[in-house]
């Protein structure tokens, strides 16, 4: 188990230890952590409503981030972020500024499509069609020119030597938030699901991501030793010891879940009129 959330990482041990893990029923879970477990927990119980086979994560963090948080994130940001559409793993533009409004405010943020664990953990899952998860951060996006400056600069420099460079600059000019407090550290993470004709949304209030993380990783631990255990290979928290206990461990440290009940609708075919219906009715 381990808390990170890198993509191109996790999409390499995936390939190059999942099968092994799983004969030997044994657990490969990253990104145990703020980053992406919540979302993962939320993915899980969105495809339990019938015909939802679309997942959307939006992350909506405090701005108070690490220095070894902040280099990851620049580091990812310059790496292939992937999603899934119609079923295939396909690489995103991490590169284009969105804006989101965070669920219940009305602060506007600007937000970035980046590389989640959802993605690599729902790949090749007959129930997703559609995936993807978006981080909401002003600094992040505004750090976009800096990140389209390194990604040229990969051209004529390996990747390995850009990373050390822009890890140096994060450590000359940044230095580490102070201790997390409750009441400036709050997160939201929403998950949006959707089908042909039903919708579904999860939100998960709180506060303090790093202590999100300590805790999760311990409680993981502590359960997958007691023999919790469901699934095995390369398997989310979620998967293998269940996304809604996952969620009651969050709510021990002061995580609030918030449901809206799916909702349908009439499917396309019937909603509309024909057009011969239509004409009919006109004349």
């Amino acid at each position: 188990m381990d808390p990170t959330g890198e993509q191109d990482f996790m999409l390499e041990i995936r390939k190059e230890f999942g099968g092994a893990y799983e004969r030997k029923r044994l657990v490969l879970s990253p990104s145990a952590s703020f980053l992406f477990a919540p979302g993962c927990a939320l993915a899980e119980m969105l495809l339990e409503t019938p015909g939802i086979d679309s997942i959307k994560l939006i992350y909506a963090p405090s701005p108070l981030q690490t220095v070894a948080s902040l280099q990851s994130m620049l580091r990812t940001a310059r790496r292939p972020q992937h999603r899934i559409v119609n079923r295939e793993l396909v690489v995103g533009d991490s590169l284009k500024v969105r804006y989101v409004v965070v669920p219940g405010t009305d602060e506007l943020r600007g937000s970035l499509l980046t590389g989640g664990a959802e993605t690599a953990f729902l790949m090749g899952d007959k129930r997703v069609r559609n995936c993807e998860t978006i981080f909401a951060s002003d600094g992040l996006a505004a750090s976009v020119g800096f990140n389209k400056m390194f990604i040229n600069l990969q051209k004529v420099l390996s990747q390995p030597r850009t990373d050390k460079i822009t890890d140096a600059l994060v450590l000359r000019f940044m230095k580490d938030p102070p201790e997390e407090t409750p009441e400036t550290t709050r997160f939201v993470v929403t998950a949006l699901g959707e089908g042909n004709n039903v919708r579904a949304q999860f939100q998960l209030h709180g506060a303090a991501s790093y202590v999100i993380t300590g805790f999760l990783g311990a409680i993981g631990a502590k359960r997958i030793l007691e023999g919790e255990a469901k699934r095995f290979g390369f398997v989310s928290l979620a998967q293998t010891l269940g996304a809604r206990s996952v969620i009651e461990n969050l709510a021990d440290v002061g995580v609030k879940l918030v449901t809206e009940a799916p909702t349908y609708t009439q499917s396309v075919e019937r909603a509309l009129p024909s057009a011969a219906a239509y004409h009919a009715r006109s004349a």
